[in-house]
């Protein structure tokens, strides 16, 4: 199964990185479950009614790393933990694009913030 994952570069520390990370999930309504000091998974909607309503009740999953890179340069990876496929084609869709939004929520938050230096893939 291919991952499909974004890399936001920022210029901070990695503990500003952490803090804007949950800021963000969390003003956004995710549920946030910390793995490690800079690995977690971001929540919103329940697994139960998504299996049992499929593409009506959506669930969405995304986890998360965050990194130094060998250049100074932090990384903030999500990666789209969920297919949506229990919810059929529509489910599948709305998961790609909120996937899609969560990106591009992240990136602009860096952005007001000054600290966005730009992703891959862009």
């Amino acid at each position: 199964m291919q991952m499909d994952y974004t890399d936001i570069f920022v210029n901070c520390s990695i503990e500003n990185a952490q803090q804007m990370v949950q800021t963000v999930f969390q003003q956004n309504t995710f549920e946030i479950n910390w793995m490690s000091q800079f690995n977690g998974k971001a929540q919103r909607g329940s697994k139960g009614m998504n299996v049992a309503f499929g593409a009506l009740a959506q669930y969405y999953e995304i986890d998360f790393q965050i990194m130094t890179l060998p250049d100074g340069t932090v990384a903030v990876r999500l990666i789209k933990a969920t297919s949506g496929w229990m919810g059929g084609v529509i489910g599948a869709h709305k998961v790609k694009k909120q996937y899609e939004g969560v990106v591009n929520m992240l990136s602009g938050y860096f952005q007001s913030q000054g600290v966005y230096r730009g992703r891959n893939p862009p």
